[in-house]
C-alpha cells in the first residue's frame, strides 16, 4: 500500500459527462479538485452511450421554441404522474444555464443533434421532431496532448443486433469523430 496523503476541495469519482460538469464547476468556482476514474480511458458511460444531452427547454433551436410548459406536460406524462415536479421544473428551467456555464468554462460546444425526436414524441408535450437533444461540436482532440488516447471512444459495433444493423442513435453517430472538452482546475 502507498502512503497519500492529498488534500483537495473537492473529489469527484467518475469522469462520464456528470463527474466532469462537476468537476468543471468546481474548479471554476475556485475550488482545488481532482478526478479518479477507474477505468484506463475517460469518458464514462456518457462516452458510449453517444454523449447526447437531453435539454428539453433551451433556446438553440431553429426550428421552434422549445418550451417549459411542453416539456413538462412531455416528462409528466412520461412518468405516469410520477415525479417531484419542483425537482423536475428546476431541471427543465436551468439545463440551458449548464449549456451556457460549460461553453463559457471550457473549449466544449453543443450543438442541437438533428434528426434526434423526443423518445416517446406521441405523448402530451412530446417532440416527433427532435431538437431536444444535444451533442458535442467537432473538437480538435490533437489539443488535448497526451491526453488525447485516453479518451474513450464511442464503440464502432453498438448499433449491431446479431448479424443485422439496428437503425439509431449509434449507427447515426459512431462515423463521427470522437469529442471531448479540456481544462485546467486552478492549482
Amino acid at each position: 500500500m502507498t502512503d497519500w496523503d492529498n488534500d483537495v476541495d473537492v473529489v469527484v469519482l467518475g469522469s462520464g459527462g456528470a463527474g466532469l460538469t462537476a468537476a468543471l464547476t468546481a474548479a471554476a468556482n475556485g475550488a482545488s479538485v481532482e478526478v479518479y476514474e477507474k477505468a484506463a480511458t475517460v469518458g464514462g458511460t456518457t462516452a458510449v452511450s453517444g454523449g447526447i444531452v437531453w435539454i428539453p427547454a433551451h433556446q438553440r433551436s431553429s426550428d421552434s421554441e422549445l418550451s417549459v410548459d411542453d416539456a413538462m406536460s412531455y416528462l409528466h406524462a412520461q412518468s405516469l404522474g410520477f415525479m417531484d415536479d419542483e425537482l423536475v421544473e428546476t431541471f427543465v428551467r436551468t439545463g440551458p444555464e449548464m449549456l451556457d456555464f460549460v461553453e463559457a468554462h471550457s473549449d466544449l460546444r453543443f450543438e442541437v443533434a438533428e434528426g434526434f425526436p423526443d423518445y416517446k414524441p406521441e405523448l402530451p408535450g412530446g417532440r416527433p421532431s427532435g431538437g431536444r437533444s444535444l451533442n458535442a461540436a467537432p473538437f480538435e482532440l490533437t489539443q488535448l496532448g497526451k491526453w488525447r488516447d485516453r479518451i474513450t471512444s464511442f464503440p464502432a459495433d453498438s448499433a449491431m443486433s446479431g448479424s443485422m444493423p439496428r437503425p439509431g442513435r449509434a449507427s447515426t453517430h459512431r462515423s463521427t469523430t470522437p469529442v471531448t472538452t479540456a481544462w485546467q482546475a486552478p492549482h
